[in-house]
C-alpha cells in the first residue's frame, strides 16, 4: 500500500473510527472528513444484518494498514 498524506483532522478521524473496532461508530456521514477518507479508501459506511439494522463507519483494511504504517514508523524514530 502506499502511504496516503493525510491532514490532521483526517487523521484524528482515522484513528476515532479504527479505535471502534468491530462495532464501528455511529455518525453522520456528511462531514467532509469522512467524506474524504471514504474515498481515498480508508474508512467505509457498513450496515448490520441484525434488526433493528445499525449503518456505522468503519476503517477498511487499507485504513488499518494505514494506521499500522504510521505507528510503525513513529516507533522506529
Amino acid at each position: 500500500m502506499t502511504q496516503v498524506q493525510l491532514s490532521d483532522p483526517m487523521r484524528l478521524v482515522l484513528a476515532f473510527v479504527a479505535a471502534a473496532g468491530a462495532n464501528g461508530r455511529e455518525m453522520t456521514g456528511r462531514g467532509p472528513t469522512l467524506q474524504a477518507l471514504k474515498r481515498r479508501g480508508l474508512v467505509e459506511y457498513r450496515g448490520s444484518r441484525a434488526l433493528p439494522r445499525v449503518n456505522r463507519w468503519h476503517a477498511s483494511p487499507d485504513g488499518r494498514a494505514w494506521l499500522a504504517a504510521q505507528e510503525a514508523r513513529r516507533d522506529a524514530r
